[in-house]
């Protein structure tokens, strides 16, 4: 991630530098409930980088990401769609896909 954040000074003299406008999803993975916490630290970068972080987020528990085949569960897979939905369309308009 901070490779990625590095390339973005490129961008620093253009006339929308680093990410202004851009609409940001965060997803965090993490051993327990810390994964709220690196959403809230994702947050902070975004928005300082002029970005609109999504309504929505959605922290991953590592223990429940999987169901017993190894896929991904269907609760994660459902707060996905979802996230996915709010970028495309925008909060509280959920398309039917």
């Amino acid at each position: 991630m901070k490779n990625c954040l590095d390339w973005l000074e490129y961008s620093a003299k253009l006339p929308a530098p680093y990410l202004t406008g851009k609409t940001v999803g965060l997803v965090c993975w993490a051993d327990g409930v810390q994964a709220m916490q690196g959403i809230a630290a994702m947050d902070a970068v975004a928005k300082s980088l002029r970005a609109w972080t999504a309504p929505y987020s959605v922290p991953i528990q590592r223990k429940d990401l999987f169901d017993e085949t190894g896929a991904v569960s269907d609760a994660y897979r459902e707060r996905f769609k979802l996230l996915v939905d709010v970028m495309l369309t925008g909060p509280g308009v959920v398309s039917s896909r």
